[in-house]
Order: structure tokens, then C-alpha cells, then sequence
């Protein structure tokens, strides 16, 4: 059985005061006494160690709500002991940290998905309207661009198709308009560089004075380019304004992303239909 010795009666040994170490003695009443903490040891018949009736531990016990305590142990010689042979009752069961998931040992190394590393509902917000800002000056540029994309064309059919896009376009600016509106937004304040650059290739294929057959297969590429780009952009922005919940812009992005998708086709036909073939003759 253990034996209490009471807290006046603890003794100390060497430097164990300074180094903040005491001896653990016995409790008739099961209980080891470290420094001025009461915890309860394995059981009411056995002492903690078996080396006689003592074992010496570092005086800061971690004694956490219920009957588990955690103790850092140390040799009788004052040497540490390994962290596989540390001594304790029962390891405490992790404490839930908000913000954080605890791991299987208890410590807090995973972010709760609901933790501030996830963006806010207004920072999606914000990231939407800048994206929003660069298409808009993405189309913008593009009406700029496609009058004299039709004007540079021969083939009947792909300047027909260049004015088609551009009433389309129209459209497309006029529909975002309208997402700006409902988001209480500017439109303005944002340039779209990749789209400029898309444009500045497109006059510097029309200033080569490549043949007009071949000059025909380059605005289509030209085109399509600016297309994909353009395709990209709405089916993130369509995607990004469902997860925020705005049903009614993300119908409004859609609309124009099934245009961006067709005239792309159209392109893509009128291409493997007669244009690049005429090309390969006249070259």
C-alpha cells in the first residue's frame, strides 16, 4: 500500500529543488503526491515504480479535467527517460481546439475546414468582381478588334462569321453590364493583358501581307485562340458564382459561355470544311 508523507516531508535530494524535481511518495489513500498536486496513481495497491516506494518526476504536472493525468518522468539518477518508456496513468484525451482539427495524438496540426485559412463568403465576392472586371475588358477589346478582322478576311463565310461574333459581343458586354449591376459593382478599373496580347499577335498577322488564303487560316487560329481564352474564363466565373450561391448570375455567364463554345465550332468548321484546304491548294 502506498503511504502518504505529506508535503512538509517531501524531501529533497541534490539539486532537485533548483532543477524543480521532487520524489513521489505513497498515499494509504492511493494517491502519489508530486510537489503541492495530488494525482491519482495506477492503482490503490501498487506503487508507480518498481523501483521500492519512490519514483522522481519533474514538478510540473499537466492534470487535465477527469482521472487521467500526464506526467514527464525522469530517472532516478536524474537521466531522461526515453519518451516510450514515460510513465502515466492514461494519456488525456484530446481537447477540441476551435479552428483545428486534433490529431490521434492529440495535438493540433490539422486546420478545420471551417478555420481562417478557408476564403470568406466576401472575399469570393471580391475575387468574382475582379475576374468579372477582366472580361469585361476582355470583350471590350474584342470589339475593338473584329472590325478589322472582318475587313482583312476573304473568305465570304469567315467574314460573315467575324460580324456575327461581334453583334454577339455587343451582347456579351451589354449581359455583364447587368451582373455589375446586380453586384452594386464598377465594371471599369481592370485590364484584361491577355487578351491585349491575343490582339496585338492578330495585327501583327494581318500586317505580314501573307497571302489571302493563308492570311485566312491565321485569323482563324487568331481566333480561336481569343475563344478558349474567352471559353476558360466564363466556365470558372459560371462555376465561381454557383458556389457563392448567385444562381442568377451564374445563368447569365452560362448564356454567354454556350456562345463562346459555338462560334469556337464554327470556327473549327469553317477551318476543316474549305478554308485551310484552299490554302493548301493555292500555296
Amino acid at each position: 500500500m502506498l503511504q502518504h508523507h505529506g508535503t512538509s516531508d517531501v524531501p529533497r535530494i541534490g539539486n532537485d529543488e533548483a532543477a524543480g524535481l521532487v520524489e513521489v511518495g505513497k498515499s494509504s489513500a492511493g494517491l502519489g503526491m508530486v510537489g503541492h498536486h495530488r494525482v491519482p496513481s495506477r492503482a490503490t495497491d501498487q506503487p508507480l515504480q518498481a523501483d521500492e516506494d519512490r519514483v522522481r518526476f519533474r514538478s510540473s504536472v499537466v492534470q487535465p479535467p477527469g482521472d487521467s493525468v500526464a506526467l514527464l518522468p525522469i530517472g532516478i539518477n536524474g537521466d531522461r527517460i526515453p519518451d516510450e518508456g514515460i510513465l502515466a496513468l492514461r494519456e488525456p484525451p484530446p481537447v477540441p481546439v476551435e479552428g483545428q482539427w486534433p490529431s490521434h495524438s492529440g495535438h493540433r496540426q490539422h486546420q478545420h475546414p471551417t478555420g481562417k485559412a478557408l476564403m470568406s463568403e466576401q472575399a469570393l465576392k471580391e475575387l468574382l468582381i475582379k475576374e468579372l472586371q477582366d472580361t469585361y475588358s476582355s470583350e471590350t477589346q474584342i470589339i475593338e478588334a473584329l472590325p478589322a478582322m472582318v475587313e482583312a478576311a476573304s473568305s465570304p463565310q469567315l467574314k460573315q462569321a467575324f460580324e456575327t461574333h461581334l453583334r454577339e459581343t455587343d451582347g456579351q458586354v451589354k449581359r455583364l453590364e447587368q451582373i455589375f449591376q446586380i453586384l452594386k459593382a464598377e465594371p471599369g478599373g481592370n485590364t484584361c493583358e491577355a487578351t491585349q496580347g491575343l490582339i496585338e499577335e492578330t495585327e501583327e498577322i494581318i500586317d505580314e501581307g501573307l497571302p489571302a488564303e493563308v492570311l485566312d487560316v491565321a485569323l482563324i487560329m487568331a481566333a480561336q485562340k481569343v475563344e478558349h481564352y474567352e471559353i476558360a474564363s466564363y466556365g470558372s466565373l459560371r462555376t465561381l458564382a454557383e458556389t457563392c450561391g448567385m444562381t442568377d448570375i451564374a445563368r447569365l455567364l452560362e448564356q454567354t459561355l454556350e456562345e463562346e463554345k459555338a462560334t469556337d465550332q464554327k470556327l473549327n468548321q469553317l477551318a476543316e470544311g474549305d478554308i485551310n484546304m484552299r490554302a493548301f491548294r493555292a500555296a
